[in-house]
């Protein structure tokens, strides 16, 4: 991962989720009990999941690397809860 000139930082590896998402809801993301950063949007799904990717700039990743805990919310397909 580098930066150049305070520019964003990423691409940032991406992650998968289990089958039966709202994909249009996308997925959410809060460092701590901080506020939620934006929604991200699945770019594709694969047989082991859906993936976002993540771009961060530096203010973002100084916060996850002084954060106790890294929260991640997506929606179910029947909307009930969230995930």
């Amino acid at each position: 991962m580098s930066s150049s000139g305070g520019s964003a930082m990423g691409p940032w590896p991406a992650t998968s989720c289990f089958r039966g998402l709202l994909l249009d809801a996308g997925a959410s993301l809060q460092i701590d009990d901080g506020p939620s950063l934006d929604v991200l949007r699945f770019s594709t799904c694969v047989p082991a999941g859906c993936i976002v990717q993540l771009t961060l700039d530096e203010g973002t990743v100084a916060a996850l690397r002084g954060g106790a805990a890294l929260k991640s919310e997506v929606r179910s397909t029947d909307q009930k809860e969230a995930l």
